[in-house]
């Protein structure tokens, strides 16, 4: 083991999978591993404890169950001390505080990430506002998966936007290759090979906006008889049984399917005809994105970082959140337009596989951890030690 090597704790509250544990384990995988050490810690076991531990990456559990857990920060600090951790980089608000608490106790320098919705509106509480001015003081640096995010974070807390800074995700595009070999899965969903297929992947939850994505489907199906419609995603319980009954309600039993979780989702987005997002806000959408590099045209709310991702009318199109009509035109336009369907697609796969590639995203990550390494280091051994991590990858000093 390269003990030179800049060490690195990464925290996160939930056990996947979602687009946060995804952006985390892509980091941890593709990240230059002789400069770079990585190390996740969880609350609990499940996807991507579970995942990271398969592939033999480092990842520990420390539980906690209960807000404002002053046991769990000692532990975590501790974990820090023992570990002999560098940097600390945590994922999601909760977890951020906690980070950052554990930063000015260990004397660690911290990066937060955001890949949701941060404010609250009048929803705000005091223990909210708190967390953020503790985040906004100790953080060296605020990381948002969209300019959407960071503007939200910016007007939220009213931190100087120069330490807030837009990292978009990035997708292993070696691992979304089109393919031809489309019928088994159809027939495998009791689908033809002439059947159009209209899908969207994420865990269904609230603000996917799943109830907008049916009622569209009701309204599709009057004018495209044969269309099916696809989810796949994580079933959380209560929500999707609503959603069940709000499909046989408007008797669409046998038009759309869930899925459940899937690790091969790329095959699931290759037998789509269109790819929808229905969401009532987003961080990003990664799902989108993978969507579009095989060339899938999509139809997507404007509702946050998607519109960052789809140029409206040309490599996709942009429809207001909570309208099913409004989505429900443009997916009959594209069903009714097959040249439509494979130029859209076309112009998306060239724009996004462009912008939101994986290398592209960890040398950034690279750099994040390296500017921040060398504004934070506190003592003169601990530069030593670490002198030959604080260049670029061709030896050229990172400014």
């Amino acid at each position: 083991m390269n003990e030179n090597r800049i060490r690195i704790l990464h925290l996160i509250e939930t056990g996947g999978p979602g687009g946060a544990e995804k952006v985390l384990l892509n980091v941890v995988k593709n990240i230059d591993s002789t400069r770079f050490g990585s190390l996740v810690l969880t609350l609990r076991k499940g996807w991507l404890y579970q995942t990271l531990r398969k592939h033999h990456f480092e990842a520990k559990i420390i539980k906690s169950n209960r807000a404002w857990d002053i046991g769990f920060l000692l532990r975590l600090s501790t974990l820090i001390r023992k570990e002999k951790i560098d940097l600390i980089h945590s994922h999601l608000p909760g977890i951020n505080f906690y980070g950052c608490l554990a930063g000015r106790i260990t004397k660690r320098p911290v990066i937060v990430t955001y890949h949701g919705k941060i404010g609250k509106g009048n929803k705000r509480t005091w223990k909210d506002v708190f967390k953020n001015f503790v985040i906004k003081k100790t953080a060296v640096q605020v990381v948002t998966v969209s300019d959407y995010l960071r503007k939200e974070f910016i007007n939220e807390t009213g931190i100087n936007r120069c330490k807030v800074t837009t990292l978009y995700p990035g997708i292993d595009f070696k691992a979304f290759a089109p393919t031809k070999n489309l019928l088994g899965l159809k027939r495998k969903l009791g689908l033809s090979e002439s059947t159009p297929l209209v899908g969207t992947v994420g865990n269904i939850r609230g603000s996917k906006g799943y109830e907008y994505l049916i009622q569209s489907a009701k309204r599709v199906g009057e004018k495209v008889p044969h269309v099916f419609f696809l989810v796949v995603g994580e079933k959380e319980e209560k929500l999707f049984s609503d959603l069940n009954k709000l499909t046989e309600k408007l008797g669409l039993g046998e038009r759309i399917k869930f899925v459940g979780f899937r690790e091969d989702v790329a095959d699931y987005l290759n037998i789509l005809d269109i790819f929808v997002l229905s969401s009532t806000t987003e961080g990003f959408s990664i799902a989108t994105v993978e969507a579009m590099s095989l060339a899938k045209p999509v139809v997507v709310t404007d509702c946050g970082g998607p519109a960052e991702i789809v140029i409206n009318n040309q490599t996709g199109f942009l429809v207001p959140p909570g309208d099913p009509e409004s989505l429900a035109k443009k997916i009959i336009l594209l069903l009714e337009n097959k040249k439509l369907r494979e130029e859209m697609g076309k112009r998306a796969q060239i724009g996004v596989r462009r912008r939101f590639s994986i290398e592209k995203n960890i040398k950034n990550h690279e750099l994040l951890y390296i500017n921040c390494m060398k504004r934070h280091l506190r003592n003169s051994q601990t530069k030593k030690r670490l002198t030959g991590c604080m260049t670029s990858g061709t030896g050229e000093k990172v400014n």
